[in-house]
């Protein structure tokens, strides 16, 4: 694919310059609370990508099972950074996009997992639609117990790469994504500020409205991420 051959060329420059000047094309932040049963698939979904070029940092929002020491079992592969008191989704995921060596940040509930092409496709869009500020892809619904429940948007035609100027209007039919489908530049942050760290319930939904204020959502209208749904969704206490 043009995708893992602009990757591979990328690896080389990189091999070329200075190991300071190195960064990662994508942070992945995983927020993490007491997800002992989940974390490890998690992690394994993001190193089975096709795309290589990222790094993983888990902000440990002070569990009390053992997802930290699993986390650990990985070893150099993930950098965990830890709260010494619980502070919430919000504030751990603004805890990774602080820790966040790379230009473009993803999001990845500690429950949810990735399809392999997931970062492949996200570089795609990012390629195609630069100006964008947020990128994202359709996503599965995983029920316990139940079936899978596939996200496309009716907007679109499947396979679809847009580029969404009214995203509030493409998403009152249905969401175009789940915020484990997601990647956002980093100059959103910047622009639209961090999530609320006040909100506990749709902390989403609020930094979505300040970003598609300033920037435009490019999407791939097939699915690349599975979100799970079940009793105790939440990642983080409040």
């Amino acid at each position: 694919m043009m995708c893992s051959r602009l990757s591979s060329i990328r690896a080389k420059i990189l091999l070329l310059l200075k190991p300071e000047a190195i960064m990662p094309f994508f942070s992945v932040v995983i927020p993490l609370f007491n997800k002992e049963t989940f974390v490890a698939r998690t992690i394994e979904s993001i190193l089975a990508q096709t795309f290589t070029d990222y790094e993983i940092i888990v902000v440990n929002d002070s569990s009390t099972d053992a997802s930290a020491a699993i986390v650990k079992t990985f070893g150099e592969k993930v950098r965990i950074v830890e709260h010494v008191v619980n502070k919430g989704l919000s504030a751990s995921r603004n805890t990774g996009i602080e820790h966040a060596s790379a230009d473009f940040i993803a999001f990845l509930d500690a429950d949810d997992l990735w399809k392999p092409y997931f970062l492949e496709k996200i570089f795609e869009l990012i390629q195609k639609f630069p100006d964008a500020g947020l990128f994202a892809t359709a996503y599965d619904e995983r029920y316990q117990n139940r079936a899978v429940s596939v996200r496309k948007n009716v907007n679109f035609a499947p396979d679809e790469m847009n580029l969404v100027q009214d995203v509030f209007d493409a998403n009152s039919h249905q969401p175009l994504f789940c915020y484990s489908s997601v990647v956002v530049k980093k100059d959103v942050f910047v622009t639209a500020g961090n999530f609320d760290e006040t909100i506990t319930l749709g902390e989403d939904v609020d930094f979505n409205i300040r970003a598609f204020q300033h920037f435009e959502l490019a999407y791939f209208n097939n699915s690349a991420a599975e979100y799970t749904i079940f009793s105790e969704n939440q990642i983080t206490n409040s």
